[in-house]
């Protein structure tokens, strides 16, 4: 009570404590006072009226919970239903500005712009409306922490294309607003942001990812704010009148002696928790303090980065974000003396902010300290903060304090009194010295949810045969195909990384229909010679594998390598080289390493430089031994299911949007790598490199006219999305997708398309960038057009507006997608001889699951007739080259976990030994591979089985 009483003198210039300062001192007529709150923290019906997920909703869920006394903000102070009553204790202080923030997921709940939430925008107007009526100025705050959870799944404000999706929220709540809103504030603490949020795990969404994922956010996030503050100077300003600024936290730091050493390392700390997020909008020169920048460089050069992990700013974006502010917000609490040599931090993280500004904090014991162990008040601190300012930046800056205050514990008010006093103090000292300060916001009007201190201090057919006896052609190759995730096991064994796998099932368990995990799997990272065995007991000529990315590199960066993964892989390669098998790598088969997911994954256009420094380095590490590569299995699966479903790792379901942002990014990546080979590789090794595509067969359930033309429209969305820009001569996608696409997204509400454009310098690149399509084919569907159209929009699904169905005579898998249609394989190869110019194909991919058991006639029947359409389809004049079963041996299928079996070998799971046996169908294969053709009679005339003779197999090829 006592403060309440000291700000209602301030404000109204009670008698003896107006002047606050020296006699004589007042505050100008002009000067505003208000009190200050964040969304998340007081506004309570966290999913009520269709608000959004935030991040902060995310995190506060967890279990157990963040907060240090268990507590959420899913009420808090309830001020969505209590605004009014919050309003009037505006009033008892008699302040003449509000703060407040903007919920994001409130106005917009997916965080695109199409759908705006009607209640949400209603919340908003009645808040600025009742503070009008009693002339209470509002000052908005667009973003305070409350990151839609769809757009951090997405990479949030590490993902470049977060400037986009920021200037959208804007546009709309300038629009909606503005008319009454003069001062706005685009971010509230860009430190806190990212060093807290990106590089810790104090705050959501807690990736603790110091040192790569907190500067790249510091980056973003300031471009932000530029693309806001110009959005605002075209199309608002000057309509409205109002000013656009930003919010930082402002800590003083002060060498905690006179030495060199100390003055250098105060400096340095200014720079890393200060100016490198102001430099780049207040300075003349624009971009990060260069001291602080070439520190980070020459730290990620010493620790291998090929770059430096501080991205820096281009001339262009310097220019762009430069000046971007009509006013500076300052929130200023704390005060530490810095040392060169005393506190430093003991074995930090590497890399880490803390690694590369590795200074002392000293809080000396004569200062005050409030309830929170780093809160101290240094004498004079605003005001050396604000005189810091206006000696770096340019004198006719104006500044609002929009944040001060002082956390206590119940019953020390007068503590909180004196943090008051001492910083209006300090802000008339300011205005003495020609500082324009124009207005001071008090932290906080209530009692609030205090993020991770809770409220303990306050402050996812028929066979073919015609009669004939078909061959398979001399030097056609035959393999069976596997991914590490699925078979490899060894989750965490020496030194591997995490990958979005890992971390999806781990944390939910009920994602996997039987509730098992690939921790273990078939154990092949110790059984890697058994299966070599296998292969040579089937007489393959290849074997298709994966390299798990964050085995080898288990942050997902080439500076840490895990030497234990790449000697597994070579020990795999040599084992399979000694017995004349042929490696046939895939460099990324579905499991990102979570660090890289952590940022966005596939979302995430730096995704692309990623990928290509990973590819390089398996080529460097591999590229004399292996001839074979290929870059993406099924970026269909990637996009569509990861992204776009949530059916498979990282679970994100951001429907209509991310996943044709991650198909633009992996079709990039997969063309820089191709280049890559091309240029620097191809020569010296002698290989060839290509992408794996899954192109299931469509065929419209009958000749009606809109059938026949929705399955033409489906096959463009599932297959020619991936295999236009790549196969066909014009390149780009697909005409019909792309104006399809368009259509519906300005019909939605978007102001551009939700599929991204490939520029005529990304279509050249991509356009020609493979030496073979790797096919998986596994099944066919029928297509029709639905009467309405009812899926979720936006999304894929929405988007190609079909239904699908089966017909009845298709026998049917353990996986209740998989029916047996082996006419649909001839067709799909047929089409892409037709369209794409008879491309140079590899069947990587082609399988049937069933139960456990040995006696699989269904799979027998399976493998015999797809490989008949096959050896069809190569009369006629495909260009095919080899096929890979699917697969070695029993795996884990994602989310069907150990439930469905795809093995030519059974394995078993509940052994130590994870023991391998052979099923009928190995004997059938390996009867074709040695024969060459598919005889329909031929029966396994014992069930044990022997090495195949690899010299026969060779005579025979010469032979044929």
């Amino acid at each position: 009570m006592k403060t309440v009483i000291f700000m209602i003198c301030v404000v109204s210039s009670c008698p003896g404590l107006a002047r606050v300062g020296p006699a004589g001192r007042q505050f100008p007529p002009d000067f505003l006072f208000g009190t200050s709150s964040a969304s998340y923290q007081v506004e309570g019906a966290w999913n009520e009226d269709g608000k959004g997920e935030s991040i902060w909703d995310r995190f506060v869920h967890r279990d157990p919970p963040p907060a240090k006394d268990g507590s959420t903000g899913d009420v808090a102070n309830d001020s969505y239903h209590k605004y009014k009553r919050d309003i009037q204790m505006l009033r008892e202080l008699g302040v003449n500005t509000y703060r407040f923030s903007m919920s994001w997921t409130r106005i917009l709940p997916t965080g695109f712009s199409n759908y705006i939430n009607p209640l949400g925008v209603q919340y908003y107007n009645n808040v600025i409306d009742e503070l009008l009526k009693y002339n209470i100025e509002p000052i908005v705050t667009i973003f305070h922490f409350d990151l839609p959870q769809s757009l951090q799944d997405l990479g949030g404000f590490a993902n470049p294309l977060i400037e986009g999706w920021f200037e959208d929220y804007a546009r709309v709540v300038f629009g909606l607003y503005g008319d009454r809103v003069k001062k706005w504030i685009t971010i509230n603490e860009p430190r806190e942001t990212c060093s807290e949020a990106y590089g810790t795990v104090t705050s959501a969404p807690g990736l603790n990812f110091s040192g790569f994922a907190d500067y790249l956010c510091a980056k973003y996030v300031l471009i932000c704010h530029a693309s806001a503050y110009r959005l605002y100077d075209r199309e608002f300003r000057a309509s409205q009148g109002g000013e656009v600024g930003i919010a930082y936290s402002a800590s003083w730091y002060a060498p905690a002696t006179d030495s060199v050493e100390d003055e250098l390392a105060t400096e340095l700390k200014r720079q890393s928790e200060l100016t490198i997020y102001v430099d780049p909008v207040f300075s003349e020169e624009g971009g990060f303090p260069a001291e602080l920048s070439t520190r980070i460089a020459q730290k990620s050069a010493e620790q291998g980065y090929p770059f430096s992990r501080l991205p820096a700013f281009t001339d262009e974006e310097k220019a762009y974000v430069r000046g971007t502010a009509d006013f500076l917000g300052v929130n200023h609490y704390c005060s530490f003396l810095i040392s060169a040599t005393k506190n430093l931090q003991e074995n930090p993280r590497v890399p880490s902010l803390a690694d590369d500004v590795n200074v002392g904090l000293v809080i000396p014991d004569e200062w005050p300290h409030s309830a929170l162990s780093f809160m101290a008040r240094s004498p004079n601190s605003l005001f050396n903060v604000l005189s810091y300012f206006n000696a770096r930046y340019n004198k006719n800056i104006s500044y609002y304090i929009t944040e001060n205050g002082w956390a206590v514990d119940e019953g020390l008010e007068g503590d909180r009194i004196a943090n008051y006093r001492d910083n209006l103090e300090g802000v008339l000292d300011s205005l003495d010295a020609g500082i324009r300060v124009k207005g001071f916001m008090a932290w906080t009007l209530m009692d609030n949810y205090e993020w991770i201190r809770g409220f303990s201090q306050l402050v996812v057919c028929l066979a073919w045969s015609d009669g004939s006896i078909r061959r398979f052609p001399p030097g056609f190759m035959f393999g069976v195909a596997s991914a590490a995730y699925q078979v490899e096991g060894g989750w965490d064994a020496d030194g591997k990384g995490e990958s979005m796998w890992d971390r999806s099932i781990h944390e939910h368990p009920d994602l996997v229909s039987d509730g098992t995990s690939g921790d273990l799997s078939a154990d092949s990272y110790h059984n890697y010679k058994r299966d070599v065995e296998m292969l040579r007991e089937l007489g393959v000529d290849f074997y298709r594998f994966s390299i798990s990315w964050p085995r080898v590199f288990p942050d997902g960066f080439t500076n840490n390598k895990n030497e234990a993964g790449f000697q597994y892989y070579d020990n795999l390669i040599d084992e399979l080289l000694k017995y004349n098998i042929e490696p046939m790598i895939t460099m990324y088969h579905f499991d990102l390493p979570q660090k890289l997911q952590d940022l966005g994954g596939w979302a995430n256009p730096l995704s692309i430089l990623w990928f290509e420094d990973y590819a390089r380095n398996l080529l460097e590490q591999y590229g004399s031994k292996v001839k074979y590569w290929i870059t993406f299995n099924q970026p269909n699966g990637i996009c569509m299911e990861g992204y776009g479903d949530g059916t498979m790792a990282p679970f994100v379901s951001v429907k209509g949007i991310a996943e044709y942002i991650c198909v633009k990014n992996v079709l990039l990546a997969h063309a820089r790598v191709w280049k890559m080979f091309n240029d620097k590789f191809r020569v010296k090794n002698k290989g060839s490199l290509g992408i794996s595509i899954a192109v299931n067969w469509l065929d419209p359930l009958n000749n009606a006219t809109e059938n026949v033309q929705a399955t033409d429209e489906y096959r463009e969305f599932t297959i020619g999305l991936y295999v236009n820009p790549i196969f066909s001569k014009a390149g780009d996608f697909p005409q019909v997708v792309k104006d399809i696409i368009a259509r519906n997204s300005k019909e939605q509400g978007f102001r551009k398309s939700r599929l991204p454009v490939l520029t005529s310098d990304e279509i050249s690149a991509i356009r020609g960038s493979a030496d073979f399509l790797a096919m998986n084919h596994y099944t066919t569907s029928l297509v029709s057009r639905p009467k309405k159209n009812n899926h979720p929009s936006p999304s894929f699904e929405h988007d190609a507006n079909v239904k699908l169905t089966y017909s009845k005579h298709w026998a049917v898998a353990k996986s209740p997608w998989l029916r047996s249609a082996p006419y649909g394989l001839y067709k799909a190869l047929i089409y892409l001889n037709l369209k794409y110019d008879y491309p140079s194909i590899i069947i990587t991919e082609n399988g049937w699951s069933s139960d456990p058991g040995l006696d699989d006639t269904q799979r027998v029947d399976n493998l015999r007739s797809y490989l008949n359409a096959l050896l069809l389809a190569i009369e006629d004049g495909a260009e095919v080259s080899g096929y890979a079963a699917w697969s070695l041996m029993d795996n884990f299928e994602w989310t069907a976990g150990l439930s469905e079996r795809f093995g030519l070998y059974e394995v078993d799971f509940d052994a130590a030994e994870k023991t391998r046996t052979p099923r009928k169908s190995a004997f059938v294969y390996k009867e074709i591979i040695a024969s060459r053709i598919v005889d329909e009679a031929f029966e396994p005339k014992s069930l044990q089985m022997t090495l195949s003779d690899r010299r026969m197999k060779m005579k025979a090829k010469v032979e044929l």
